[in-house]
Order: structure tokens, then C-alpha cells, then sequence
């Protein structure tokens, strides 16, 4: 491996292969350069949050893999909670299970935002795709979003056989705030005893508010999402202004 020169905040200093330096594919590198060409620097905390949350009007597509796509709501400790579940055409009775938790900074997403995500899984996995739609904040800052998911997983340790689900093969999964939620949902399944794990499907999680790393340095601009909005985003979810600087 060669060695580079890496700057970091403290300075400049060998690093051995960092992050490997592989090219950007290109259709990242074409809906980045679209972005920049049209990007107005306003950062995530300057824009209202319901324009941000806005969608366009969604019409579903089931693949053809899927069998059924429904609709069902629990009620968790901040109220009821939306949750969509997806089951493969199959004739197994006792599916493995995934519940996923979407990404958006604990502040955006949805269940249609998500949809097609869910489907990929569900076509690609063949298991039974349970997609939780957790309340959000800042409205609903941690540990409301945490608990939500929780009580998702709970409810589908009793009840997923309902659904062709095996209650004995649950797995959670997110991307970015979403792996974030997946990985505290497994810490408390662990603490509190209640529900068994067997997997954890962990998209780019987002697991530290340390915004000092190399990563963050080198990535903190110019890849559409920018350190200053992390830091927004965890502001919101944790409420710990003065400590993230946002």
C-alpha cells in the first residue's frame, strides 16, 4: 500500500492507503456535480423543517416478487406508530424476519420516502420486511425515536407468526440515523432480556457525534451531506446545543 499525506485538524501526517482512495462511481459523481450546480448553501438548520419533509405525491409500485405490502398501526409510548410490512410470494410459512428502521437524521423520512428500499430487501432477501415509522425530531427528540423502534421489535416478537414471520429469526436493520436506531434497539434487547436478536443489517450508521475525525474533515463538504448538517441533525435528536456546537 502507498503512504499519503493525510491533513487532519491537528496537522499533517502519514496515513498508510486512507480510505483506500477509491473512485467515486460515476453516477454519484454526475448527482453530485447536479447538486452543487444547484445547491444554495443553506444549511439543514435554515430551512424549515416541514418544506424539508415535504414529498411528492406517491403512488406505490409493488415488484413482483412481492406477495402482499400492508398497512398496520401499534401504540408505543408517544402514541401510534405507522408500521408497513412486505411478504415475498413464497410458500414458507416462517420467514426470516427484518425490521427496518429508515435513515433522515431522526428528523426526515417516512414510510413512502422508504418504500422502495424495503421492497429491494424484501425481492432480494426473501424475508418478511417489517418498515417501523418512528416519531421524529425535534418534535420528538431521543429517546422517543429509540423507544418507537423498540416497541416495534417487541411487537413483532409476539405477533410476527400472524404474518408467515419466525419471531426466532428477527434481524434490525438502517441506514445512517436509521443504523444508528438498529444498533441502540440491539444494546436495549440485550440489556433488558425481552426480545432475541440474530442480525444486524447496518447501512453507514451514524454511531458518533465526535466531529473531529478524519472523516469528517476530509467529507465535511461537497458530498451533499455536510459535517455542519450532521451536527444539526444531532442537535435535534439529542437537544445537547452547547455540547454539538450546531
Amino acid at each position: 500500500m502507498k503512504s499519503t499525506k493525510c491533513l487532519t485538524l491537528e496537522g499533517t501526517y502519514s496515513l498508510t492507503d486512507f480510505f483506500t482512495f477509491l473512485p467515486l462511481d460515476g453516477q454519484t459523481k454526475t448527482w453530485l456535480a447536479d447538486q452543487k450546480e444547484h445547491d444554495d448553501s443553506s444549511l439543514i438548520k435554515d430551512i424549515p423543517l416541514a418544506l424539508l419533509r415535504e414529498q411528492q405525491p406517491y403512488s406505490q409500485c409493488k415488484r413482483q416478487e412481492i406477495d402482499t405490502i400492508q398497512m398496520i398501526s401499534i401504540e408505543g409510548p408517544h402514541g401510534s406508530i405507522p408500521i408497513r410490512l412486505y411478504t415475498p410470494k413464497t410458500d414458507t410459512f416462517s420467514l426470516p424476519v427484518l425490521l427496518y428502521f429508515h435513515g433522515g437524521g431522526w428528523a426526515l423520512g417516512s414510510l413512502d420516502a422508504y418504500d422502495t428500499i424495503c421492497q429491494l430487501l424484501e425481492s432480494k432477501a426473501q424475508c418478511l420486511v417489517v418498515s417501523i415509522d418512528y416519531h421524529l425530531a425535534p418534535e420528538y427528540p431521543f429517546p422517543a425515536p429509540l423507544q418507537d423502534c423498540y416497541e416495534g421489535v417487541k411487537w413483532a416478537s409476539n405477533n410476527i407468526e400472524k404474518y408467515k414471520g419466525d419471531p426466532s429469526r428477527l434481524a434490525v436493520g438502517g441506514d445512517s440515523a436509521g443504523g444508528n436506531l438498529a444498533v441502540a434497539v440491539t444494546l436495549m434487547a440485550r440489556d433488558l432480556n425481552e426480545v432475541k436478536l440474530m442480525y444486524q443489517v447496518l447501512i453507514y450508521p451514524a454511531l458518533s457525534y465526535q466531529f473531529d475525525t478524519l472523516s469528517y474533515e476530509f467529507f465535511k463538504e461537497d458530498y451533499f451531506l455536510t459535517r455542519e448538517d450532521m451536527k444539526c441533525f444531532w442537535e435535534y435528536y439529542t437537544e445537547h446545543n452547547s455540547k454539538i456546537g450546531c
